[in-house]
């Protein structure tokens, strides 16, 4: 049977922070803040710990038996040369707290092995689109109080009788989007009214317009671009995947930031709002927003539930947050995505 298949070129214009994470925690010696500035290291710990003298490791190695965190950072700070490792920046925040604490958890975030420098896996823009596809055409096509009460609305929507092998987002291939000029940012995200945490995350707009750089040839107001592929293909003769109206239905997150009544009189919001509004974009660019934190986690996931001897099936609908990062000023996770169809091919 021929497999058709279209592929298009796309491009992630990173406006405020995406934070997408590992499940895991630095070591305390990973993190190594510089004593001066709002820079650092990400630490090759082995390659560092093999350029020490054998006094100096002697002494690092009391001061992790004591706990003395920061005294143990300090030997590696005044000994430049033997540092090894990539360059990361720190919010101010993040900075003071990892430096009055030096054992502090802070998120891993993924992250690409050989430059150390965060990446969008092709999942979690997969996700976006899903979810932007899934809740417009519940907008559009579910009666009000139908919405409210269906919780396998997925269903009700592709109509996918066969479950996972009917759905038609099983033809939608997302690559992962690789940052060509991001440096990895070590940042404090405030979740409602929960304890802050730190976490790394993608550079992006509003830390370059703060100055957070790493030399002064860099001026600022660059954009954080992510480059990838999104492929579309099915049999022939099954339902194709239409890209378009996936496209289109992302006018769902410009509803869902403009029906957000915190951001309305919101400075940091509206500054970002001013660069992602429909009259500042280019052609062919939508607003989408991705990643941990994005405050539109609407999972769907069908749960198998035993009831009276049976399996039945429990939808979970995950909970909403409006997290902010960079002292609680930008919402995190907001970009423009550009795609451009590239060629249209069969496969025999």
């Amino acid at each position: 049977n021929s497999t058709y298949r279209k592929i298009y070129d796309a491009e992630l214009r990173i406006i405020s922070p995406v934070v997408i994470q590992t499940g895991e925690t630095y070591g305390f010696m990973e993190i190594l803040p510089s004593s001066k500035t709002c820079t650092g290291k990400l630490l090759d710990i082995g390659k560092t710990l093999s350029n020490l003298d054998e006094r100096t490791l002697m002494s690092f190695v009391d001061y992790v038996d004591s706990q003395k965190y920061n005294e143990a950072r300090e030997l590696f700070l005044k000994r430049d040369g033997v540092i090894k490792g990539s360059s990361i920046i720190f919010t101010q925040k993040a900075y003071d707290k990892i430096r009055e604490n030096s054992n502090i958890e802070i998120s891993k975030p993924i992250v690409n092995p050989m430059t150390n420098k965060p990446y969008i896996p092709g999942s979690s823009i997969k996700g976006a689109l899903r979810t932007a596809f899934l809740e417009y055409k519940r907008d559009k096509e579910l009666l009000p109080q139908e919405k409210e009460k269906t919780k396998d609305f997925e269903y009700k929507i592709l109509g996918n009788n066969g479950g996972i092998l009917d759905d038609p987002f099983k033809n939608l291939l997302v690559s992962d989007f690789f940052i060509q000029n991001s440096n990895l940012v070590i940042g404090d995200i405030t979740v409602g009214s929960q304890i802050p945490t730190l976490s790394g995350m993608t550079d992006a707009w509003c830390f370059r317009k703060k100055k957070l750089t790493f030399n002064s040839k860099d001026k600022g107001q660059m954009d954080v671009i992510a480059k990838g592929t999104i492929v579309v293909k099915y049999p022939k003769g099954k339902t194709k995947t239409p890209m378009k109206k996936v496209l289109n239905s992302l006018s769902f997150y410009d509803r869902k930031f403009l029906d957000k009544k915190a951001w309305r009189n919101d400075e940091g919001a509206q500054e970002l709002w001013n660069i992602c509004s429909k009259e500042k974009r280019k052609e062919n660019e939508f607003f989408i927003r991705i990643g941990r934190h994005s405050g539109i986690e609407n999972v769907t996931l069908d749960v198998p539930k035993m009831k009276g001897g049976f399996i039945s099936k429990e939808n979970i609908e995950g909970g909403k947050s409006r997290p902010k990062v960079l002292n609680n000023t930008y919402p995190l996770g907001f970009c423009l995505l550009s795609v451009k169809e590239r060629s249209y091919e069969i496969d025999n």
